[in-house]
């Protein structure tokens, strides 16, 4: 199996420890950026095949005057489809606010409530976006998307 690259775009240290190493865990390279400068920084330099994307977060030094902190996830999300469109997208964000959701859910990029979504299904989504087969909750199919 090829392994996969994954950025992981949030500055809450927690989440992205635990995401990270499961990540790890199951043959995924995985990458971290803690503000929207040093996300596409990565993105510039790397071959990202998923981006899970957080909405607030420091823009950094490059985009402050573009962006801010509220809405550093969406600038992420829209700068990703336009210039990586073949880049994976994942938002996970304990934002609230309808009208910043369904901008993202504009783009085409599937919002998750962080805290909401257990990681074993976030996991379970993140690898059915890797490989192209499609997430299940079906009990009679094991966590590759085989049926048992």
């Amino acid at each position: 199996m090829i392994q996969k690259t994954v950025l992981i775009i949030d500055d809450e240290q927690g989440f992205v420890e635990a995401l990270q190493d499961a990540l790890i865990f199951e043959g995924n390279r995985v990458l971290t950026a803690r503000s929207g400068s040093e996300a596409l920084a990565i993105l510039k330099s790397n071959h990202i095949d998923l981006a899970t994307v957080d909405i607030m977060m420091p823009p950094g030094e490059s985009l402050e005057r573009f962006v801010d902190s509220h809405h550093t996830g969406v600038y992420l999300c829209e700068t990703i489809k336009k210039n990586y469109p073949k880049t994976g997208i994942l938002c996970i964000s304990v934002v609230t606010d309808q009208d910043t959701i369904k901008s993202i859910r504009t783009l085409g990029v599937q919002f998750l409530k962080k805290g909401e979504v257990p990681l074993r299904t976030l996991l379970a989504m993140i690898r059915s976006k890797l490989t192209g087969i499609a997430y299940s909750t079906d009990p009679n199919f094991d966590k590759q998307g085989y049926r048992k």
